[in-house]
């Protein structure tokens, strides 16, 4: 229940992790270090290529690690982490907008299911990676910072890019550079001329998790 551009910047903004998921896995704002590097690579922003992001840990867990974040238009982010152990982990996102506060997050985290497994275990698994371990709480944390972004961002339209946020910090490089391809190659688009809700969420669409996802969950 939340646009298409709050949405993908969110995901070129890890930083964000220790503070806003605190109390899932080992996050927390203690083990949070500063983001030394987060660049542009080569330096190139193209509006059918999109662009590359490279950056390195920001927290304990990820301390050493270099990571990429490629943006293909108008919606892939594929995630890739280099552990200092050489564990390499692969995460691939794609946002579909379906209106102006509306986007379907198809999500691919590199893992798979043992299939050796009855479907009935798979399923209780599945359920509880949704409910007590991960998925649930961690997506509603994202979606109240994101919807407090859109209300923002709707209370004050007048304001152009270079004046919505501050972005002081290395760590902010992501969403400088995904919303200068928004506003430079995009247009600042998509729009929705009959869009059917042009609000930002309400708290009842943000934890209604049967409408969120396990209606179409298959």
């Amino acid at each position: 229940p939340v646009g298409y551009q709050v949405s993908v910047e969110n995901t070129f903004d890890p930083s964000h992790a220790p503070f806003m998921h605190h109390g899932i896995g080992t996050y927390s704002p203690e083990r949070a270090i500063p983001m030394s590097k987060f660049e542009l690579r080569d330096d190139e922003i193209s509006g059918k290529r999109g662009f590359v992001l490279e950056h390195n840990g920001y927290d304990e867990g990820t301390e050493g690690l270099m990571a990429t974040r490629q943006f293909v238009p108008p919606c892939s982010n594929t995630t890739v982490y280099k552990h200092k152990d050489r564990r390499t982990e692969t995460t691939q996102l794609y946002f579909v907008p379906c209106g102006p506060h509306e986007t379907r997050y198809i999500v691919n985290v590199g893992q798979q299911v043992n299939k050796k497994l009855p479907q009935i275990a798979q399923d209780i698994l599945h359920v509880l990676f949704f409910n007590k371990i991960f998925g649930y709480r961690f997506q509603e944390q994202d979606l109240l910072a994101m919807r407090g972004q859109e209300r923002s961002l709707h209370e004050c339209p007048q304001f152009t890019w270079g004046e919505q946020y501050v972005l002081g910090t290395p760590s902010d490089k992501g969403v400088e550079v995904f919303r200068k391809w928004w506003y430079d190659c995009a247009n600042g688009g998509p729009y929705f001329p009959r869009a059917s809700r042009t609000l930002p969420a309400s708290d009842p669409m943000i934890f209604d998790r049967w409408q969120r996802h396990a209606k179409d969950c298959p």
